[in-house]
């Protein structure tokens, strides 16, 4: 039955009720006549009621729990949640791109600064996933970077400069230094498929295939094209590389003819045409050389005889006429050579004849001046201002050596000598110890020795001199003194210049201050 007073359900035994404790007496006698008329149609509807109510009561009660419990849940959840999405989607983002985006505006410097904050701050939830994702994604940079090069997307300065860039942050310059190794051979590769093109175009086609030879595989874009055009190289330099010898031979240069066709041999093996026209270019240019060799023979010119036939012997190997003829032409030098030897012994006899000859016992050398003039002492005058002489030692050396000076009314006191060879101004140098002076007979005699002539660049100026049509000599002072050289004078010179030459050349010729060359007149 149900409690009158809190409407609970109480067995139909209890006389109280068991929930609020209310008389439940005349409740049971009324359950009593309901259980004796059971038909009663109040009651159960009355019983219904109640019943519904109570189950409504505990549907609602259940959905506040649910709701309730719900909401629990949900900001339970919401907790680990939101920490999830702040670290590991909001400031992972953030931090990944505080580095890759300042990359990708080339702001290195910036990026740098970015990843070395990263890295030293103190350990956080995304840390290592941060700066993780980062190392990979400018590593992959580096690869597509690469890629792009080797596609030709990007250039070698640009990659070169992103490289630069890059390398600022420490963990990418070992990959970096791998790249550029490989990538330098790639890029080599490329200058040479450049170079290659060029060539062909002006038909260079020998240098053309030597450069399309050396792009390599790695080089994708180029390695296939370029065995192509190797290819189209050997199909089109036959003919055009014919021709040009063909030009050459015209114009006489039988070496670059035969050498341009044999150049090409190596392209076409079975060709037989090839060989006959190396073979002909071979034959004039043999004919040709041996032209040559005959005429600079007969110039005496031995050696550049000899040398005309060495150049071309390595394309004649054991040829009988090559050896011949370079055998006779060094007969030729060795007969030409004792034949000069003769003349040259004859001509300085001759010369000889023509001079004074005199003979220092002291120092054991002959001395040579001039016909009538003295070898002891100078022979300066008023019309002889350059005096040669030779002194000749042991063994046939020799030194040649100038006197110069004037006799006239005054001093000048000159400390320097110019000639004037027909109108160009040599100045010759003079040691102003050599250099001496006397008075006598109202007349002043100045003179210096112009030393010994113990150099080429010397003795050229005085070849130079001898040679001339007018030599001036003007002794510069106080005044200056011009004396225009006399033909004797220039005769003189042009002897002991030539004698000279048939003598052994001294450095210097030794004497000490007791031997006085320069003694007075």
């Amino acid at each position: 039955m149900l409690c009158p007073n809190c409407n609970s359900e109480v067995n139909n035994d209890y006389h109280k009720c068991n929930y609020c404790g209310c008389d439940l007496s005349s409740s049971l006698e009324n359950d009593n006549s309901y259980n004796q008329d059971t038909t009663n149609e109040s009651y159960y509807s009355k019983y219904f009621v109640n019943t519904q109510q109570i189950k409504t009561q505990s549907r609602k009660s259940k959905k506040m729990i649910i709701a309730i419990v719900s909401v629990v849940l949900f900001f339970l959840a919401a907790i680990p949640l939101t920490y999830y999405l702040y670290n590991y989607v909001y400031l992972y983002n953030k931090q990944v791109s505080s580095v890759t985006e300042k990359v990708e505006v080339k702001n290195f410097n910036a990026a740098k600064i970015s990843y070395d904050k990263i890295k030293n701050s103190k350990p956080y939830a995304v840390k290592t996933k941060v700066l993780s994702t980062v190392e990979k994604n400018l590593k992959d940079r580096v690869e597509v970077l690469s890629k792009s090069f080797i596609d030709d997307k990007v250039s070698y300065d640009e990659l070169e400069k992103w490289f630069e860039g890059l390398s600022k942050l420490v963990f990418l310059k070992p990959l970096i230094s791998e790249k550029e190794k490989s990538l330098t051979k790639i890029k080599d590769s490329k200058d040479n498929m450049a170079a290659a093109e060029e060539a062909l175009k002006e038909k260079e086609y020998l240098e053309a295939i030597s450069k399309y030879k050396l792009v390599i595989k790695d080089d994708s874009t180029n390695y296939k094209k370029s065995q192509n055009k190797i290819n189209v190289c050997v199909k089109d330099m036959y003919d055009y590389y014919i021709d040009e010898a063909e030009k050459m031979s015209s114009d006489g240069k039988y070496e670059d003819a035969y050498k341009t066709v044999h150049s090409i041999e190596s392209y076409y093996k079975e060709d037989t045409r090839l060989k006959s026209i190396e073979d002909g270019y071979l034959k004039k240019l043999l004919n040709d050389s041996f032209k040559k060799a005959d005429a600079l023979n007969s110039k005496k010119k031995f050696d550049d005889a000899i040398s005309e036939l060495e150049k071309i012997s390595s394309y004649f190997p054991n040829n009988a006429a090559i050896t011949k003829k370079v055998s006779t032409y060094r007969k030729n030098k060795i007969d030409a050579k004792v034949a000069e030897q003769e003349r040259q012994e004859k001509r300085k006899k001759e010369i000889i004849s023509k001079l004074t000859k005199g003979h220092d016992s002291q120092y054991g050398f002959n001395i040579y001046s001039p016909k009538g003039y003295s070898t002891k002492s100078v022979n300066i005058t008023e019309n002889i201002n350059i005096e040669p002489r030779l002194y000749v030692g042991v063994d046939d050396y020799a030194a040649l050596m100038l006197i110069a000076g004037f006799i006239r009314d005054s001093h000048i006191d000159f400390n320097k000598i110019n000639f004037d060879v027909d109108g160009e101004i040599i100045e010759w140098p003079i040691g102003i110890e050599n250099k001496k002076s006397q008075t006598g007979y109202d007349k002043v005699a100045e003179w210096c020795l112009l030393y010994y002539i113990h150099n080429t660049e010397m003795f050229d100026t005085v070849k130079k001199i001898a040679k001339a049509k007018k030599v001036t000599m003007i002794f510069e002072g106080k005044k200056l003194h011009k004396h225009i050289l006399t033909a004797k004078e220039m005769e003189n010179l042009k002897l002991f210049v030539e004698l000279y030459g048939y003598y052994n050349h001294l450095d210097d010729l030794n004497h000490n201050g007791d031997y006085d060359v320069t003694e007075a007149i």
